[in-house]
């Protein structure tokens, strides 16, 4: 499995994610990509689901399309 965590989510957290690799927007180079192409982004490069803060995704966004999933801290 593979996680994606969004730029309002602290880097910190990686640690807790024990067996799971993840990554940060901004270790890979998409700092400021918008909601809509970040989660194009996801599945194209092979990432399973989203942690992110943004409580507004899951409305502004299709993210449950059955390709992803998200979670809201």
């Amino acid at each position: 499995m593979r996680l994606l965590l969004d730029e309002c989510t602290p880097v910190g957290l990686i640690q807790f994610f024990v067996g799971v690799e993840v990554d940060h927007v901004t270790a890979i180079g998409w700092s400021g990509t918008k909601n809509g192409k970040l989660l194009a982004r996801m599945v194209e490069s092979g990432y399973s689901g989203l942690v992110t803060t943004d409580r507004n995704l899951a409305y502004q966004q299709q993210v449950n399309a059955g390709l992803i999933s998200s979670g809201t801290l």
